[in-house]
């Protein structure tokens, strides 16, 4: 908003175009007190301007003497008061609309982007768990081991479920955990990973027993051989 005062004198009261120069030298030598004879004018200025977008809106208020005068442009095209302000409106309903929707669009886009990191993250949290169990899997159906394995509730209970450990690894690692990922189904990698999370523990644990099992059990100079390179992780 800008406010602007103007403060003049009009000469016209006391003298015309043709005595200007009389007139110049009175008031240097006449010593008239006051401005005899003047008349001092009182005029003020408000104008309001508003660009909303890319209209611009201005309304202008002088008064002069008292006398006040509104004046209303919309890009510089004078207009009535209620076109004005129906048409002010309307461009500020709109504005707070499409500064509403930028809203939506940068929270929405946030939203969006930190699914995809957190289904990111998961799926390779998953793919090193899944990775692990199946060479867990793997060492424990060594064939020195088969016969002498060691099944326990807090470990392995039964063979079946250590194949079935195997083939869920090998098929969530083959397509259906990339899917997941593709999906940004992230309830379901969270609890995927919850489910396989203490599966290398589980496993790593049977294997130890089953080890230790066999080597009590063996008296087969080759296996005991081989159960000790297993032994030294080789």
């Amino acid at each position: 908003m800008i406010f602007r005062e103007f403060q003049y004198i009009d000469w016209k009261g006391v003298m015309n175009q043709k005595y200007l120069f009389l007139g110049l030298f009175f008031a240097c030598i006449g010593h008239m007190s006051s401005f005899q004879g003047h008349s001092m004018r009182h005029m003020s200025m408000m104008v309001d301007e508003e660009f909303i977008d890319g209209t611009e809106f201005s309304r202008t208020v002088k008064s002069d003497q008292g006398k006040v005068e509104e004046k209303f442009l919309i890009d510089g095209a004078s207009v009535l008061k209620d076109e004005y302000y129906t048409r002010l409106e309307q461009a500020q309903v709109k504005q707070l609309r499409k500064d509403r929707e930028r809203v939506d669009r940068r929270t929405r886009a946030r939203i969006a982007f930190a699914d995809q990191s957190h289904a990111l993250v998961l799926e390779k949290l998953a793919i090193k768990l899944l990775q692990d169990i199946s060479l867990q899997v793997e060492r424990l159906q060594h064939d020195n081991l088969k016969q002498y394995y060691v099944f326990k509730d807090d470990t392995i209970q039964s063979l079946s479920e250590l194949l079935e450990m195997k083939h869920t690894a090998h098929k969530l690692l083959q397509s259906e955990l990339r899917e997941l990922v593709e999906e940004h189904d992230l309830l379901a990698l969270q609890d995927l990973v919850k489910k396989v999370d203490a599966w290398p523990d589980r496993l790593e644990n049977c294997f130890k027993d089953t080890l230790n099992h066999a080597i009590k059990q063996s008296d087969d100079t080759a296996e005991l051989k081989e159960l000790l390179l297993m032994v030294s992780g080789e």
